[in-house]
This record gives C-alpha cells, structure tokens and sequence, in this order.
C-alpha cells in the first residue's frame, strides 16, 4: 500500500488547506500520489461537503482520487467531485485541466469495473490534449483492455496492449508493461493462439520482476498462465499457478486482485473442482459487488452458472446464466454465457433450444477474433443439431490448430467409438448406440471398418440386401442412411453420402480394428507388439460371419495377420 501522508504537512504557513490542495493537487494526481492521504478521507470529505473546494478544481480531483481508493466508495461523493472540476475547467477554457478531470474518470470506471466507460474517458482526455501523454503507463495497458470491453474486438484490442507492451518497455516501465503482457495473454488465449500467449506471460513475469518492488499486478500473470495451463489439461500447475496468485494479491492486500484471479481459477478449473469453483465464485462476486465492480461481477455470476452445471444443478445453471445475458452486450461476454445455456439445454435434453441457443453464440462469437471460443460454440452447435453437425465441424476444423488446449476440446466431445473385433457395438461418447433397424447398423459397421475409405452406393448395396430387389435398392439405401444417422445423434456428421459413394469420417473417432493395426506399426517393445497382434486375431463381428462382406473383412485380416504372427 502506498505510504500514508497527514494532510497538516500540505500547507504552507499561514496557508489555508483547501488553498494547499489546489496547488499541490495536480502533480500528486497525475503521479498517483493522492492516495496515500487515504487516512485523511474523512477530513477532505468534510472539505468538500463544506463547499470549501468550490472553484478549485485540482483540489477537487484530489480528493476523488483519494475516494476512488477507498472500500466501499462513495462513488455519488466521487462523480460529483469530478462533475464540478470538469465543469470548472470547461467554463476557464482549461482544456489541460478537462483532459486530467476525463483521465480521473476513466480511473474511476477501471476501479468500478466500467471498462468500457473507462476506455470512452480515457480517449476523450487524449483527444482534449494529445501532449499531455496522459495516456501512458498503466492507463494505456488499461486503455487496451477497456477497448475489449467496450467493442469485443480482440484483435484490436491486442494491438493496443502489444503497442502499450512494446513503448513501456522503451520507458524501462516493467509494472505498466507487465500488466500489457498479461492483457495481450489473455487476447492470444481467446484467438486460440496458445504458444503466444505463453510467449506473453513469460515476458509479463519478466518485466514485473524488473522492478524494484512487487507490482500490485504481478497476481494477474499467474492467474493467466494458470488459465492456459489449465486450458490445455495441466491440472496440477495450473492450481500451482493460482494458488501462487492468490497468495501475491494477499501479500499486497489487494481483495480485487485476488477476487480476479479467483474468479478465473473457478472458471478454468470447474470441470475437475466443481465446489471450489463454487465458493471462490461466491466470494469473488461479494467483493465485486462490495467495490461496484460490474464488469468482473458478470464475470462471476456466469462462472457461478458453470459450477452449478459441472454440480449437475442444470435448472440453476441455466437460470442463472438466462438471467445474466440481458446485461451483457460485450459479444465475447454473451457469447460465453450463451455457451452456458446452451449446455444446460443440452444437459436437460432440450435439443432444439440448445441448438438455437449454440447458434446464438456463434452468431455472437464470429466476428469477434475470439477463435477458441468460436469453435467451442460450433462443436455445441454439432452436438445439439445433427442436420447441421457437418458444417459446424468443418468450420471448426478450419479454425483449430494443433495445440492441446484444441486437443483437449475435441476430445471432451462425444466422440464415435465403435468395436467390431470379437464383437460388435457402437457408441457415441459413453452411449451405447440403439439402432432402430439392423441395416443402419450394418452400414455403420461397414464403413467404419472401411476405415474412411468411400464404397460405391452398389457395393453398399449388395453387401446389405444380397439377395434384394435392384428397383428398391436407393429407396433401401436412403433409409438405412437416414435410421443411422439418427441413431448416431451428434455424431450423425460423419456418416457421408456424396455421388455415387457412401462414407464415413473417421477423424477423431476410435475404431478397435485400425486402433490394433496402428498399434502394430508403432509398438515400441515385444509386449505392446504381442498385445496388438492378440487383439488382431479376434474375429471380425463373429455374429455375421455368414455375411458375405463379413467373410471378405476377415480374409483381408487373415492375410494381414499372416506375416505377423509368422515374424512373432
């Protein structure tokens, strides 16, 4: 905390104090040393109250600082203070003054967790004196984030945190850009660009350790590399990364800053914590409500919404999150919360609502820069409507990298799994498949043990109705089609029907057949080969060996299978 001051060594002698603030009040504000005459608050409040600082306008920004740094705050006392300097410096033409009255503000709307309001004051105070080079420093690095806020532009509000990074650091100003670092993470993070975002917080840290005392910042850099430790499944140094976070913000008695990285913690780790996400929600959400943090409140309450979904409280969850969205216009924000929703409908069986919902957050996503987001939203919209399942994944596809925060969100989907070596099932996550007639499940099992391969639709044909009549074969064909494709639910994309040719995608889905074969080619002892090799010697589906197509897949196994055990 800064040092504490007596106001008593302000005036000079025979000087009245409300005469001493106004001459000392400018540079104090601008170097943020007003706040440290915090002890002093209910003496300048008098002042104020009084109307002693009437026509001082400098002196009146001071004791709006000194306010603004207190918990709770008296933000009428604080915008009323501003109000009237701003209205001073209007009147006197003092357009210096108006752009320090507009940057006090904008510092007002950051602590109240207005961004978007704080980025709005901000610009207006550069625009009012560009040479004042107000905006630098800390409010710059705060500048690039309220810009997301206000707009939803993560691209655009990178730039401006990379700019800030880069002219902080020319400046040997290590706080101002750490705190820069730590905001372009977060962007790299919501663009899905994960190895820069590891880059970022790497040089957060380093610059935040330049300075010759801990910055009151420092704890956002470990909730961020927490954030994306966690995002790509490392479990264990993600809480260490938190927790080391928690404990910085408490070393500087900062509740917001803790409550900030609490409330990511809760957010990155519900799936594996759900209670503790649970509380730390519940506290972060008292302390923001306490200091008038809207911006970061919202945030809490969805991350609540997400506890109560990971505790199986679907109907609480879905409330919570509904009730949230009327508030929220940043579109990154809704597109979050639009998430939540959408899963609780998921969750509740409400297929057609989380589609419309998972649409929604699409819609709000892709035009925002937020790619992982995006393609979280797209793989829901997948699960939650089949007939649109095909589209989304592409899309999806086309916007992942090969990164394991990518890898980790695939995989949490309900992927295809089937088995047909030495029997014979189908699953679509932990669900056993429940087929409504038996040749849509044959046309699953044939094409999956194609192995992604096309089959002409006659060849499909023949193997399914051997002995059928030629003229019902398409109407056969398109049947068996449409009951798989049911059945298989949010894995009905996979199942491709394009010209002359039937197929199935099987990116991402595990078939036992061509797992045992790729086991075979990359064993890397005698065991795992042996292992691979038994499971190759099961018979391919036993219970339709008298199918003719059957009997061909187990002849093209034998003679794969020969030369193995031949070799073993």
């Amino acid at each position: 905390m800064p040092d504490e001051h007596q106001l008593s060594d302000l005036a000079r002698e025979g000087e009245a104090l409300e005469d001493a603030l106004e001459r000392i009040a400018r540079p104090m504000v601008l170097d943020s040393r007003a706040e440290s005459y915090l002890t002093a608050l209910d003496e300048l409040r008098a002042l104020a109250l009084a109307g002693a600082l009437a026509g001082r306008p400098d002196a009146q920004l001071f004791v709006a600082v000194v306010a603004n740094a207190a918990t709770p705050k008296d933000v009428d006392l604080i915008t009323g203070l501003i109000g009237q300097a701003l209205a001073a410096f209007t009147e006197r033409q003092q357009v210096d003054g108006q752009a320090v009255a507009w940057w006090v503000r904008g510092n007002v709307h950051l602590a109240l967790g207005d961004l978007s309001a704080a980025s709005r004051a901000w610009r207006r105070a550069a625009e009012l004196d560009p040479g004042a080079e107000l905006i630098e420093g800390l409010a710059l690095a705060n500048l690039a984030y309220g810009s997301f806020c206000e707009t939803g532009d993560v691209e655009d509000s990178l730039a401006l945190a990379l700019e800030c990074a880069s002219s902080t650091l020319d400046r040997s100003d290590g706080r101002a850009a750490g705190l820069a670092l730590v905001y372009a993470a977060y962007f790299q993070i919501l663009a899905g660009r994960f190895e820069r975002a590891e880059r970022e917080i790497n040089a957060a840290e380093a610059a935040f350790a330049s300075e010759p005392t801990s910055p009151y910042e420092w704890p956002l850099a470990y909730a961020a590399q927490g954030a994306l430790l966690a995002i790509r499944g490392q479990a264990v140094e993600a809480d260490a990364a938190f927790e080391r976070g928690v404990h910085l913000a408490r070393e500087v008695d900062n509740r917001w800053y803790e409550a900030i990285v609490r409330t990511l913690r809760a957010d990155h780790t519900v799936e594996s914590d759900a209670r503790r996400a649970h509380v730390d929600a519940r506290w972060a959400l008292r302390v923001f409500e306490e200091i008038g943090d809207t911006w970061f409140a919202s945030t809490a309450r969805r991350v609540r919404a997400e506890a109560a979904l990971a505790s199986g409280e679907v109907e609480a969850a879905r409330l919570i999150a509904e009730g949230l969205l009327d508030q929220l216009t940043n579109p990154v924000e809704r597109g979050r919360c639009l998430i939540v929703v959408s899963r609780s409908h998921l969750r509740a069986g409400d297929l057609a609502e989380a589609a419309q919902r998972a649409d929604q957050a699409v819609r709000s996503l892709e035009s925002t820069g937020a790619t992982y987001l995006l393609v979280t939203a797209l793989l829901l919209l997948a699960e939650s409507d089949p007939m649109r399942a095909p589209d989304a994944i592409e899309r999806a596809r086309g916007l992942t990298t090969p990164d394991p925060a990518y890898t980790r969100l695939w995989d949490a989907r309900p992927n295809l799994r089937v088995h047909v070596l030495g029997r014979q099932t189908v699953h679509v996550g932990d669900d056993l498949v429940e087929f409504r007639t038996t040749k849509a499940e044959q046309l699953v099992l044939l094409l999956a043990i194609a192995g992604g391969r096309g089959i002409d639709n006659e060849r499909v044909g023949h193997a399914l109705w051997p002995d059928g009549d030629p003229g019902k074969m398409p109407s056969n064909l398109s049947s068996a089609a449409y009951d798989a494709r049911q059945a298989l639910g949010p894995e009905a994309w996979r199942l491709h029907r394009a010209s002359s040719q039937f197929w199935l995608d099987l990116d991402g889905a595990f078939v036992d057949l061509d797992d045992a074969m790729r086991r075979v080619r990359r064993a890397d002892s005698d065991a795992a080969r042996r292992a691979a090799i038994d499971d190759l010697r099961q018979e391919i589906l036993p219970t339709l060996v008298s199918d003719r197509w059957v009997r061909e897949a187990n002849s093209r196994r034998d003679t794969y299978l020969a030369p193995l055990l031949r070799a073993d």
